[in-house]
């Protein structure tokens, strides 16, 4: 499904998709199972919590989603969770509220399979343990973003810079370079109205834009957002 971009940004100025300029301000959301249950059992759940979120001068929420959530067990996607995600993105839309989402590695799963399954050396399918898990994780966002396709409301996702966490070892810049390629390609065939935020990593951003293989994909900073 081919949606048209919630937003068009162009020289550095945010428009609507009626080409009237706009500022966005952003609220971060934690989508952990724990923040649900605790919004879910107050009066009028998630509808309400999105509503006062915009009335407090917000229209954008940094929604944060976790690899350990999505894909609790490998090879294996919590479907329910999903299905809530874009049932409660709906609601935020309903409220007047954009979203870009935000991949973390783990929320607070100690026994996550991404975190215990393989020592650091061992290979995989010709990878490093590391390298392995990083495609896995990528796997696992292009399964989410498929599973909210349909919502308009998004206008993207920020593009991960702590790909340490899950490779258990330090990775340059140019290596995170390398990790956000792969994953905007992953993403791109189906989600070509994406745009792909950087966040607070100006030289990420530097070595992006300048690289060729980049260039089809709408890479933008954080500093444009309140």
């Amino acid at each position: 499904m081919k949606l048209d971009p919630a937003i068009v940004i162009k020289d550095n100025q945010i428009y609507t998709a009626k080409n009237i300029p706009v500022s966005l301000r952003v609220f971060t959301f934690n989508d952990t199972l724990a923040m649900r249950k605790k919004l879910n059992s107050e009066d009028k759940g998630m509808s309400a919590f999105f509503e006062h979120i915009k009335n407090q001068g917000y229209n954008m929420l940094r929604w944060l989603v976790y690899w350990d959530i999505v894909e609790p067990v490998e090879d294996s996607f919590n479907e329910e969770y999903l299905a809530v995600l874009r049932d409660n993105i709906q609601k935020a839309k309903t409220a007047g509220l954009l979203v870009y989402l935000v991949p973390n590695a783990y929320s607070d799963s100690k026994n996550f399979w991404g975190i215990n399954s393989y020592p650091v050396d061992k290979v995989i399918d010709g990878e490093n343990a590391g390298q392995y898990l990083v495609g896995c994780f990528i796997d696992a966002m292009k399964h989410l973003a498929r599973r909210i396709k349909d919502c308009e409301s998004v206008i993207g996702f920020a593009l991960s810079h702590f790909y340490y966490e899950i490779m258990k070892t330090e990775v340059s810049v140019k290596e995170t370079c390398v990790f956000a390629n792969n994953f905007m390609k992953a993403l791109y065939k189906k989600h070509t109205h994406y745009y792909y935020i950087v966040e607070e990593n100006e030289e990420l951003k530097k070595i992006l834009c300048e690289d060729e293989g980049a260039q089809k994909y709408k890479i933008i900073s954080n500093a444009l957002f309140l």
